[in-house]
């Protein structure tokens, strides 16, 4: 099949909130190059335009079961070539929609700590569930690489080392301040676990280093770090601005608190790095590997405080950080079209499926 040299491209997501967080630049990137870009969710974006797909929910509900007739109307309307799919519930859905054209999943990161827990077998169930529809997948991780190796070993994947990649120049590196800020950034959830952040604050108090824990962001989960700080007697220590910029943020920090259970690859890390500043984190997929993270194992509080008073008392060398070309978004994009045009061309559906 002969590949149009400007490709129509839909991407989705489950929310509008994913795709103002991940796919603006990218898609900005993408039209840039000649390709059109067609954004849809199951909530409306505040940064682009988009088709609100009222059926598509971010956990599943017994309305999906409109789901993927809506996504074919769209795929149609948009005249769409390829459709990029990203997060759990869309993924799923899309990839059984029987849509008119191939789907790419983006897997930000499979949603297991590690395969084959009895826990979260559902959704591996689920993940498999969905192969046949999948022309190609992105992965950040190795771990979901090996998942896909084993279970669908004829199945393109690729993986990129920094994600998506940051627009750079809004994240300048600088020398780590002599100061105890650390920094946590996330929402304020189940899966970030940042009572842990908390327990490590109180720790360190206990041996005589203090920290001040500046932990942005906000969540479910908010009001509780609030009381725990209280209790734990490091109310002084933590402060909760909520969601504001994070670059200023990182550029104030000694270093990067990162406590997630899983992740598909963080973000944040990606802007430590950056800026030049280290990470601590627990040993965990989506973290493990990375370059400039100093790794505990989980949920190991006093290997933690170890590694903080250590990155408090020594400056990290800047030469442990990746290079800046190879955390920009830019060199993604040509990934992107590459991987894309691959599947309209359809040999990757076909080898899959064979």
């Amino acid at each position: 099949m002969t590949v149009p040299s400007r490709l129509s491209i839909g991407i989705l997501a489950s929310t509008g909130l994913h795709l103002d967080s991940f796919f603006v630049r990218i898609a900005d990137l993408l039209r840039a190059h000649g390709h059109l870009v067609h954004f849809a969710a199951g909530t409306p974006m505040e940064h682009g335009r988009s088709h609100v797909v009222e059926s598509l929910t971010q956990r599943p509900r017994l309305v999906n079961l409109g789901t993927g007739g809506d996504l074919r109307r769209w795929a149609q309307h948009v005249g769409a070539d390829v459709v990029l799919v990203n997060t759990a519930t869309a993924g799923l859905l899309a990839r059984r929609a029987s849509l008119p054209v191939p789907v790419v999943y983006f897997a930000h990161g499979l949603h297991w700590r590690e395969a084959g827990a009895r826990r979260t077998a559902h959704w591996e169930l689920l993940e498999r569930w969905a192969l046949p529809g999948t022309a190609s997948a992105i992965v950040l991780n190795a771990e979901d690489h090996r998942w896909f190796q084993r279970w669908a070993p004829d199945l393109p994947v690729h993986q990129l080392p920094f994600g998506v990649g940051l627009p750079v120049d809004a994240f300048q590196p600088s020398p780590q301040p002599d100061t105890n800020v650390v920094v946590w950034i996330g929402e304020h959830t189940t899966r970030k676990r940042p009572w842990l952040a908390l327990e490590v604050a109180a720790e360190l108090r206990r041996r005589g280093s203090p920290i001040q824990l500046r932990m942005l962001g906000r969540g479910p989960l908010t009001a509780e770090l609030t009381r725990r700080a209280e209790e734990l007697g490091i109310a002084a220590d933590v402060h909760l601005p909520g969601f504001v910029a994070t670059a200023p943020e990182l550029q104030s920090a000694r270093l990067l608190l990162h406590t997630a259970d899983w992740e598909g690859l963080p973000r944040v890390i990606l802007e430590a790095m950056a800026v030049h500043r280290p990470t601590a984190a627990f040993d965990v997929k989506g973290v493990r590997g990375l370059p400039s993270v100093h790794l505990a194992p989980d949920r190991d509080l006093g290997a933690m405080s170890d590694i903080i008073e250590r990155e408090l008392a020594e400056p990290t060398a800047p030469d442990v950080y990746p290079a800046r070309e190879d955390l920009s978004d830019v060199p993604v994009v040509t990934t992107l079209e590459a991987v894309l045009s691959q599947a309209v061309r359809g040999d990757a559906r076909t080898a899959h499926r064979a």
